[in-house]
């Protein structure tokens, strides 16, 4: 008989808990920045629209009122209107030029409060707006020119980053320990339960049972481990019993044929007692027959049990079959995401090349026309000076065309540096994506081998049960055997023991001679009941 079986995968091992909540915790690891980046762009979008419109609106604003200002020639409350403009905390600076670009007020320190054309310094940070000074019904006479400090869009963007960054650590966290109270909870007590009891079953404790509560398939498994273990332990005992009862006959049997057949005088002189011995042993000997029967019986109900396990375990196997390729599914859709944000980092990648290309251009052109505007000017003054109105006209269009293209450009550009840097930071986190989908790849290679291990058990276990199930045949066909030697011989004994006397009191050779080979028949049957019980205590 088997003593047990002992399937250790390894000394150091990953329980199923940690697997599942590391899973999950990529999971969300993956799925919580996607989300985020692309609130955090989208909510960024918003804010820098709102922060252009604001500066818009400011810049327009200064315009209505500066029109006021210039057409009465009252340029100090035009200087105290920048200067208050300029106290606030996140304009950089303001400039008031009339239509010839000459600087009419200005808040920077390197500009006078109005007469000649200067250059204004911008801080690098500064976003610039322009709005045109125009009287109701008239014409342009003027520019302002306004430049915010963008310190207050930047603290706004990374204060939303922060909040983002500590909600999807805080959500993470949390979904690592759900997943793990929830596997503990659905997993580990009820694995734990069946394997100590399915130990303290192959030690020899048939009184053990599997308290798994539940309806579920483990709570199946458990009440038909329970039952088992029951019949087992029920069955084992009646077996037992049983052969004690046919061991100690044979006993009795064995020292009373070996009494008899010692010597041949004694053996007559005795044959009276011995026969009535005999018909007790007889009686003794059908009681054995009947035993037997009934451990035949057993032995058939064990293999009907041992088949329901066998059915069991065949149910589990095609289960981890089931669980190992849904676990390659994932696993090739995964590899399809893989190489899908592949492909999204080299269009990133492009992006980026074609962007600082494109950049340079941009400036090439806003570079052209700002050395065209000395040389409009020049033919403006020329004109002027011949007096020819058309071209002075021409000029001035051309020199306001240069200014809106200069102003476009420029503007074209940041936008065009806006997109780079988006398309960066789009691309560092797709290279971050792309690290946590190769992390969660490695999670699901280890999910698939560990179905490969459990089906590898299930397969072991269905090898044991079936040697088992082959060793109950064994056990139930020897027992069938017995049952049909006991029925072959005890008519024999009971006829031979009926006319073993002669009428002169002498026993026939023939009769001697099937008692002999009867005896020896017994004593061989004997030693088969004394092996299979040996066996079947071990």
């Amino acid at each position: 008989m088997l003593k047990g079986i002992n399937l250790a995968i390894g000394s150091r091992r990953i329980s199923v808990i940690n697997k599942i909540a590391l899973a999950l915790g990529s999971l969300l690891l993956f799925i919580i920045p996607v989300v985020g980046s692309s609130f955090f762009l989208r909510e960024q979008a918003l804010i820098r629209r709102e922060y252009q419109g604001k500066g818009q609106e400011i810049a327009r604003t200064v315009a209505l009122f500066a029109a006021e200002y210039i057409l009465l020639g009252n340029l100090d409350f035009l200087t105290d209107l920048v200067h208050k403009l300029k106290s606030y905390g996140n304009i950089e600076y303001v400039i008031i030029t009339d239509g010839s670009g000459r600087v009419l007020a200005a808040s920077t320190t390197n500009s006078p409060a109005g007469g000649k054309t200067v250059g204004v310094k911008t801080a690098a940070a500064a976003n610039e707006f322009t709005a045109p000074i125009t009287p109701f019904g008239g014409e342009t006479i003027g520019y302002v020119r306004l430049g915010l400090n963008p310190a207050q869009l930047k603290n706004s963007t990374l204060a939303m980053a922060v909040d983002w960054a500590l909600f999807a650590l805080a959500a993470v966290l949390a979904g690592i320990f759900l997943a793990a109270i929830l596997t503990k909870r659905i997993l580990q007590k009820p694995l734990a339960e069946l394997t100590a009891a399915a130990e303290l079953v192959s030690a020899g404790d048939f009184s053990s049972r599997a308290n798994v509560l539940g309806g579920d398939e483990l709570g199946d498994l458990a009440n038909s481990f329970n039952t088992m273990s029951f019949h087992l332990a029920n069955l084992i005992q009646s077996v037992k019993i049983n052969i004690a009862d046919v061991q100690k006959g044979m006993e009795q049997l064995q020292s009373s044929l070996q009494t008899a057949g010692r010597t041949n005088s004694r053996f007559l002189r005795n044959l009276a007692c011995l026969k009535e011995n005999a018909e007790e042993q007889l009686k003794a000997l059908a009681l054995s027959a009947s035993l037997a029967e009934q451990l035949a019986n057993r032995f058939q109900q064990t293999s009907e049990h041992q088949n329901a396990s066998f059915n069991l375990t065949n149910n589990a196997l095609e289960a981890g079959e089931k669980g190992a390729t849904v676990v390659r599914a994932a696993t090739s859709k995964l590899n399809d995401f893989y190489h899908e944000l592949a492909e999204s980092q080299k269009l990133q990648a492009l992006l980026l090349e074609k962007g600082e290309l494109w950049s340079a251009g941009i400036a090439n052109l806003a570079a052209l026309s700002d050395h065209l505007a000395p040389f409009v000017v020049e033919v403006a003054l020329e004109a002027a000076k011949s007096g020819n109105e058309g071209l002075t006209a021409a000029a001035e269009n051309l020199s306001q065309a240069l200014r809106d293209t200069y102003t476009y450009l420029k503007d074209l550009r940041l936008e065009l540096i806006a997109l780079m840097d988006a398309c960066r930071a789009n691309r560092e986190a797709l290279e971050k994506s792309l690290l946590q989908v190769g992390a969660l790849q490695d999670n699901l290679a280890t999910s698939t081998r560990t179905w490969v291990e459990l089906r590898q058990i299930l397969q072991g276990k269905k090898e044991v049960e079936l040697e088992i199930q082959g060793e109950l045949e064994w056990l139930a066909t020897a027992s069938h055997t017995l049952t049909k030697d006991f029925g072959d011989y005890l008519p024999a004994l009971n006829k031979l023991l009926q006319g073993s006397l002669s009428s002169d009191g002498q026993l026939p050779l023939a009769d001697w001679q099937e008692i002999d080979s009867l005896t020896k028949k017994l004593l061989r049957m004997i030693e088969r009941l004394k092996a299979l019980a040996w066996q079947y205590k071990t």
